[in-house]
Parts: C-alpha cells; structure tokens; sequence
C-alpha cells in the first residue's frame, strides 16, 4: 500500500473529507494530490495528517524517505541573504523552488517570502510587495508565526519605500499584534518597533515615532549583550523541547551554539592581542604593544565584554604610562572605570569576580593619583582574596597596597604591609572537628 493509499484508507476509517484532514493548515487540493501519491508531504505535514487521522506516525513512515533538498537550499540562501551576498542568496532560493516543486504550501510560501525579502533588499518593492501578499493566506493558516511576521515586516517595508506611510504603518501595527510574550525573538520585535518609528516620522507623528523608537531601543538594548542573546536561545530550546515542538528546539538550539562559538573565537582573539601587548610593552616595543591592546579593546568591544574592555584599557596604561601623553595616559583610565562596574557590594555577584574587579578598580585609581579611593578599592580587594583562601593574588594586592603607603608617604604602613610579606606563610590546617 502507498503512502497515498494509506492516508486515503485512514480517512476514510474516521469518517472524515479531504477539506476536513486538511483543515486550516492544508487545501483540499492538496490532500487530494497526496492521496494519488503525486505529491509527497514534508515530515512535519505527516505528523499533522497523523495526529488527525488518529494513527501512529510510524504508519504513515513505513517505507518513506523524508525528502529535505528544498529546505536545506532555502536555509542555504537565507545563510548568504544574512550575510549580505544577495545575488547569491536570490540564486539558492530559486533552487530550492525548484526542488519544492512537489512540497507541501507552507514550505513553498516560505521560499517565496525568502525571495520576497531579496526583491525589497534590492530595491524592487512592487515586486516583493505582489510576492508576499500571494503567499500571506498560506503562511497564515501554516501556523508559523515567525514567517507571518517577517512576511508582514517585508510587505511593510515595501509599501514605506513605495511611498504608502499609511498603509506601511498600519502593517507594522499588524505585525506587532502578533507578537507573543515571552516567545517573541526580540531581534524581530525591535525592527518592528523601529520601521514603524520611521513610519510615523515620515508622516509627520513626531511624538508617535519617538515612542516607538523608544521601545525599539527598550527591546534591543536587553538583547544587545551577546551573553543574554545566548541565554535567551538557550532558554527558547528547553521551553519548545518540553512542549514537543522539536523543530524549534533544534532551531533555537543552533542559534545558542553559534553565538556562544562566535563570543568564545572573539573573546580568544581579544585574549590573544593583550597578551601580545604584555609582551611588546615589556620588550618596550611600545608602538607594537599599543597595536595589539587597541586590537583587544576592539575585539573584546565588539563581544560586549566590557569588563574584558576595561581589563585591557587598565593593561594598556599600566605598561604604556610615560610612553604616551598624560592626558591620554588619564583619559584611557577615565574610560575604563566608566566601563568597568563598581558593584563592590552588589549582590549576585561572587566573591572572586569581586575581589577581582576591585583590584582592577584600585590599580587603575592608583594610575590615575586617586590614592584614597585607590587604597579603599584595593583593601577591599584584599579582604576577599584572603577570605578565599588566594594567597598568591594577595600577596600581589599587599604589594601594590606598600607602593601605594610609599607613595601616599605613609611608611610605617608600607612595614606593615612588607613586614607580612616577609613572613614565612604558615601552611593551612583545617580546623578540628569540635
């Protein structure tokens, strides 16, 4: 028996017409073809047509070959269309046309609007415009919601470079009405917010446009920092894997590993420049090393670490001062205490990220002749680390805090400090069991 013979079977045990197996995610055409075996469903159709006809899916399986060439060509161009190669992206998604030839609707309204976004990236809004609006009733009764907004997002846009603000802002305000909390990937949700700022700007809605610019900005913001992106990928995949939607599972899964991969390479590379640096300042070949700690700024910048960006900074002045102009030398360290965060006493945080950023903090105080801020961050610092048991890093911190008594002309608490140093260090004993 074939595929089509066994759905056709099916449906007919549990009564149902081809209108009724179909439903609102398929056409009664589109049933009909199945069921002649002139057209061979997607596996997600036949999870559908399963769950309907109240059979396993394994019966509908049996001796069929899932068939996924048109969507991996689609997820191919989508890859080129993101990386701005549009040529190269409209040519993969006419491939994959081709290979859908004989897919179900939903997979074929999916490649349209793909091509639909190259013709509205390329300037040819009339035509993205006609090609959305003929794949709309399809991805609206698919139950895709992602591709409905971003179908919505593309035919807004075309209408607003046609010149239809009314029309355009209407269909981004529809857009918005479909986004769902907590689901709603924020990246989608901020450029609607943004298209229809721009909107309202250009039909003269001042205080409208501002407003939605300020949630755009609400939006991408929360979402800028390439952690959080992560996280909230992270999160998305167990949520839909816990509700058996595994596709999506897998989807938001993907979309973690890569930025969690990108944000681990930056994070090596920035690593690798102010090492580099460390070295070229200490071979006092200082325009090498400032070369390398600018590479590490801009990498750790671009990866949002901006503790990372204020590590580095503090490096950089510390090896460079009295090789580049005071002012600069000042201006370097003014940055990176902006950037890096004073939560000394802020919860949440654990005592070792603490204890270390307060050594940065005290360290570049110091640099820049704040002594008496320097010398409070610095024995905070201390505190911790000796509370943590790191007696090597506090030593360091003790050394620093005498340079410091030296400098602030305070030398019997530079003994102080020394005189522990000096000392034998006792090795640890737990203490007795009571």
């Amino acid at each position: 028996m074939t595929l089509g013979q066994k759905i056709r079977a099916a449906r007919l045990e549990q009564r149902l017409t081809q209108e009724q197996l179909g439903g609102r995610d398929f056409t009664k055409s589109y049933i009909s073809e199945i069921e002649r075996d002139n057209r061979t469903p997607r596996l997600t159709t036949l999870k559908i047509l399963a769950r309907r006809l109240g059979r396993p899916l394994s019966y509908l399986l049996d001796g069929v070959i899932e068939d996924r060439e048109a969507e991996a060509l689609l997820m191919v161009g989508l890859a080129h269309f993101h990386a701005g190669s549009l040529a190269e992206a409209e040519a993969w998604f006419n491939h994959a046309v081709e290979a859908a030839a004989d897919s179900d609707e939903l997979l074929q309204a999916r490649i349209e609007l793909a091509l639909a976004n190259v013709e509205q990236r390329l300037g040819r809004d009339l035509r993205a415009w006609r090609r959305v609006e003929r794949v709309l009733r399809v991805l609206t009764h698919g139950g895709d919601r992602r591709a409905l907004i971003g179908a919505q997002a593309c035919l807004g846009q075309s209408k607003l470079a046609a010149g239809d603000v009314a029309s355009a802002a209407w269909t981004f305000e529809a857009a918005l009405q479909l986004l769902s909390e907590p689901a709603t990937d924020p990246s989608q949700a901020a450029a609607l917010h943004c298209h229809l700022g721009i909107a309202r700007e250009l039909a003269g809605q001042t205080a409208e446009a501002a407003q939605a610019f300020r949630k755009a900005l609400a939006i991408a913001e929360a979402f800028a920092d390439s952690e959080r992106a992560g996280a909230w990928h992270v999160e998305q995949a167990a949520a839909a894997a816990t509700d058996g939607r595994f596709e999506t599972a897998i989807a938001r899964a993907g979309e973690a590993i890569a930025v969690y991969d990108t944000l681990d390479h930056k994070r090596r590379l920035a690593e690798i420049h102010w090492r580099l640096g460390d070295f070229e300042a200490r071979a006092e070949r200082w325009q090498e090393a400032q070369r390398h700690y600018s590479m590490s700024i801009a990498t750790y910048g671009a990866a949002g670490c901006t503790r990372d960006v204020a590590q580095t900074l503090g490096r950089f002045v510390e090896a460079l001062r009295g090789q580049v102009p005071p002012e600069a030398a000042r201006a370097i360290g003014e940055t990176a205490l902006a950037l890096l965060p004073n939560d000394g006493g802020a919860s949440g945080v654990a005592d070792d990220d603490r204890a270390s950023r307060l050594w940065l903090r005290g360290t570049i105080q110091r640099i820049l002749g704040r002594l008496d801020e320097a010398r409070a961050s610095l024995t905070e610092s201390l505190r911790l680390f000796e509370s943590l048991r790191r007696s090597e890093t506090a030593k360091a911190v003790r050394r620093t805090l005498a340079l410091l008594a030296v400098e602030s002309n305070d030398l019997a608490a530079a003994r102080e400090y020394l005189s522990v140093l000096w000392e034998s260090p006792q090795p640890y004993r737990a203490p007795a069991a009571p």
